[in-house]
């Protein structure tokens, strides 16, 4: 981001797409183990890293891989990330902020060829700026940081959020409606082959250019049109406290079941827009 100091980039995808199964996985790592984005290290308990295995990854790993398989690497374009299989199953990367502007424009080529080997229930690549010096409470700010950072294992308790890109299989489209998501200011919707869309959030296309001022801007502006049809998350911050709701129309099964719909929250000028 033009000006900005960059503390982290999140990119996670979660999907339905069965890992163990060895056609599945296989087309993943052929993305992930391209130049330049190749795990050096790997690990299944979080307590020791050891040198990355390709065999090992396909062979005795596979049937481990419920359990995550944690990645690094600690070269040029820096990360550290998981490969989780199972049931909402997930590939996150945290990257280092010592990213390359070129590097940075690189990935966001790379994130769209591993969401097309990996077709995400949802998915999402967004730029982190350090905390800027804001006035306390800007609320703008802090729903545009919150609102906007897909971790792993938080699809299926929130639903999908907007990050600068963001992948959305079928059936969100469908809540939502592709017209409704093509009408959406500041915001381009490529249909892929896979059934789903890419969202790319900004004027220009090219969402890592954007300032930070920008940034939040265009997030607001597509999100005052978005949280009508209820997919979505939505953040509302209180003061210190931060809360994040699903929409009613967010329809992957939530793990406890419970569905609070940000409308109930809402002050009633806050929801013209149900």
């Amino acid at each position: 981001m033009k000006n900005t100091k960059i503390r982290d980039i999140y990119l996670t995808f979660s999907s339905q797409i069965d890992l163990e199964n060895s056609d599945n996985l296989e087309r993943v790592l052929k993305q992930i183990e391209i130049p330049g984005l190749k795990p050096e290290f790997m690990n299944i308990d979080d307590r020791k890293h050891d040198p990355y295995d390709e065999a090992m990854v396909r062979d005795e790993l596979k049937s481990k891989l419920s359990f995550g398989l944690g990645i690094k690497r600690g070269k040029s374009m820096k990360y550290y990330g998981k490969i989780k299989a199972g049931p909402e199953g997930n590939i996150c990367f945290i990257f280092h902020n010592s990213i390359s502007k070129n590097n940075i424009q690189k990935l966001f080529t790379l994130s769209d060829d591993i969401a097309n080997a990996y077709p995400p229930e949802a998915g999402g690549l967004t730029i982190v700026p350090k905390p800027p010096s804001l006035p306390t409470g800007d609320l703008r700010f802090e729903q545009t940081f919150n609102g906007s950072i897909l971790q792993a294992g938080t699809h299926a308790s929130y639903g999908p959020k907007l990050g600068m890109y963001t992948w959305l299989c079928k059936r969100h489209v469908d809540a939502i409606g592709l017209d409704n998501l093509k009408a959406t200011p500041l915001l381009t919707v490529e249909e892929k082959e896979w059934g789903g869309v890419k969202l790319i959030l900004g004027e220009s296309q090219r969402p890592w250019e954007m300032d930070l001022d920008t940034w939040v801007e265009t997030w607001h502006t597509a999100m005052d049109h978005l949280r009508q049809f209820h997919v979505f998350c939505y953040t509302v911050v209180d003061g210190n406290k931060i809360r994040v709701y699903r929409g009613k129309n967010c329809h992957t099964p939530r793990p406890d079941g419970i569905v609070r719909d940000v409308t109930s929250y809402l002050e009633p000028e806050d929801c013209d827009n149900t």
